[in-house]
């Protein structure tokens, strides 16, 4: 893994998120540690996209985050039980896949969405 490169995607979402580039390491996932999900988690992806020139035809949103707005006061009572009382992985309850700093910076690498 290139460091160069690992260090740009680290600044460039440190740069997104308003937060310091030490918080992030290569096990670091978007939706469960960051709390990126929705038209959020699309647009970081997209704007990644642009900065590091990476083809993203192969990526679904809806395979990586859930979607922007909905639901009923049972799903929100639901999902505050299950993710921050019972700490479950919010990828394994709703049956989504986690993106990774490392996957952003082997997606860099490879100039393709790879997931």
């Amino acid at each position: 893994m290139d460091a160069g490169l690992e260090t740009r995607v680290k600044e460039f979402l440190a740069k997104e998120l308003a937060t310091h580039p030490a918080r992030f390491s290569l096990r670091t996932t978007l939706l469960a540690d960051l709390g990126i999900d929705g038209e959020d988690g699309w647009e970081l992806i997209e704007a990644f996209g642009k900065e590091f020139e990476v083809d993203l035809s192969g990526f679904d949103a809806s395979k990586h985050f859930g979607p922007e707005a909905g639901g009923t006061p049972f799903t929100f009572v639901y999902a505050f039980i299950q993710e921050f009382l019972l700490r479950k992985d919010p990828h394994d309850l709703w049956g989504l896949s986690a993106i990774t700093i490392g996957d952003l910076i082997e997606a860099a690498e490879q100039e393709t969405w790879l997931k």
